[in-house]
């Protein structure tokens, strides 16, 4: 059954979910998820570095010509993440990212290290 077609499910489902501690509009949730001033400024900060690293390395003509159609366009995707109370989402995956590249570079280290060992026995 669809709940279009029982309005009062809602209305039961909503008010039970309150009393758990649960919210069920996007309205409420964006209301829960309020950003804190740090969490902003940590973003923006990981935003700057990586702004750095791809002006620097980019190929990307027109980047490097009409840069702040770039920076406008980041500035509102940045609202839009601070609007909706997601930069602490932003935030974990990029710690997560971090830390997946830099397990992947302590092991492809381990391997070489293992690697020179084993040859270094066999001669």
């Amino acid at each position: 059954m669809l709940s279009a077609d029982k309005p009062e499910a809602d209305e039961l489902a909503a008010r039970i979910a309150r009393l758990g501690g649960f919210y069920t509009t996007g309205a409420e949730q964006i209301k829960l998820a309020k950003s804190s001033e740090e969490e902003i400024k940590l973003i923006r900060h990981w935003m700057n570095l990586g702004w750095e690293f791809r002006t620097k390395r980019t190929k990307n003509a027109n980047m490097i010509l009409n840069p702040q159609d770039y920076i406008d366009r980041a500035e509102f995707e940045l609202n839009m993440i601070i609007d909706k109370g997601f930069v602490s989402y932003f935030l974990v995956t990029s710690d997560l990212v971090r830390w997946a590249r830099k397990l992947q570079k302590q092991s492809v280290s381990m391997v070489l290290m293992l690697f020179a060992s084993i040859l270094m026995k066999n001669v």
